[in-house]
């Protein structure tokens, strides 16, 4: 279950769903673990002003159980 690594705190990122004013230099991707639990992976640097109606789109469309991040990490 290596993909369970990528499992992290997604309520930290739905602080930044109502922020919508930059272009996001983001990407999403979907997985599934070995069990059927589905997640989303965010890789990229995330900035204040980003626009997440991608990832808004996705999480709707997907119902992922949850969010992990591949980021350069900061204060999110």
């Amino acid at each position: 279950m290596n993909s369970v690594r990528f499992l992290i705190y997604g309520a930290a990122l739905l602080g930044f769903v109502g922020l919508r004013s930059a272009e996001a230099q983001l990407a999403y991707a979907m997985h599934s673990t070995d069990t059927g639990s589905r997640f989303v992976v965010v890789s990229g640097s995330f900035d204040h002003a980003d626009d997440l109606s991608k990832f808004e789109d996705l999480v709707a469309r997907e119902h992922p159980t949850a969010v992990g991040f591949n980021s350069p990490g900061g204060n999110v």
